[in-house]
């Protein structure tokens, strides 16, 4: 794996990736925010000043590798995307035509510490891995997902299940408290054909309140919780498949988890 970076204020990271300049360039435009600011999003890049983000990149993929046996070749090459704070978190964006290295987009504005950077990182290689073990099969964003999420946190055992999904404990705690209610809205949507992307798209909500002795159906969920229920259900599929080694969960085919979002005593 390798890192090449950017900056710059465009939300569109797709558009980006074509734009990114060398790490040395992107470096010097990273001390001179931090220097420069005393703002919110100066302290979130603070844990990146004296960082060797290249060897990190390098470090992290060896750890993934090392976790499931399996990599991608070629590796893919990740953009560092900077003083975007209003962009996604993190992108796969397909594979360069010239190298065929997949592309990942990392927006550094939005990792407040290297655990959660790394954690991001690991996250959007499983989705390269997937990408490679599928081909041109039908994807299943609940799956795909979820499975990423679960991956990640064998790879980061010590990581709590909020931190994994880039939430607050406050939004774990309501995902959890109507994770029923959830489950069956969204197998509903997906029976009657709805459009599924709400369940997976990045937007600051109210966070709904969670009364778990009375639950109601909150007006909304939090964000990404097609995430949730999809690591609800890879968790419940590693349980049901104890033996099965973890790497063969990123080439489950579309579809192979809907039955694990019933509830369960």
């Amino acid at each position: 794996a390798r890192l090449l970076a950017g900056y710059g204020e465009e939300q569109n990271l797709l558009d980006r990736v074509t734009w990114m300049s060398p790490l040395e360039r992107a470096r010097k435009r990273l001390l001179a925010l931090q220097s420069g600011r005393s703002t919110e999003l100066g302290a979130v890049l603070s844990w990146a000043r004296e960082e060797n983000l290249s060897s990190l990149v390098v470090t992290t993929y060896q750890a993934l590798e090392a976790r499931f046996g399996v990599g991608r070749r070629p590796a893919p090459t990740v953009f560092l995307l900077l003083d975007s704070p209003q962009a996604t978190n993190a992108r796969t964006v397909g594979d360069d035509l010239t190298t065929g290295r997949p592309r990942v987009v990392m927006n550094l504005a939005c990792f407040p510490s290297k655990e959660l950077f790394r954690m991001a990182l690991v996250h959007e290689f499983l989705h390269c891995l997937q990408q490679d073990m599928l081909g041109s099969l039908p994807q299943d964003p609940m799956l795909i997902e979820g499975v990423a999420v679960y991956l990640t946190g064998q790879v980061f055992p010590q990581a709590k299940p909020h931190e994994l999904l880039m939430w607050t404990p406050e939004h774990y705690a309501t995902a959890q408290a109507y994770q029923d209610f959830a489950a069956a809205d969204f197998l509903a949507a997906r029976a009657s054909q709805q459009d599924l992307s709400e369940w997976f798209v990045l937007r600051v909500r109210p966070q709904a309140r969670a009364e778990p002795e009375e639950p109601r159906r909150p007006r909304s969920y939090p964000d990404r919780t097609g995430y949730f229920l999809g690591y609800l259900a890879a968790r419940r599929w590693h349980a049901d498949h104890p033996e099965a080694p973890l790497r063969e969960m990123l080439r489950l085919p579309a579809g192979s988890l809907f039955e694990y979002l019933a509830p369960r005593n």
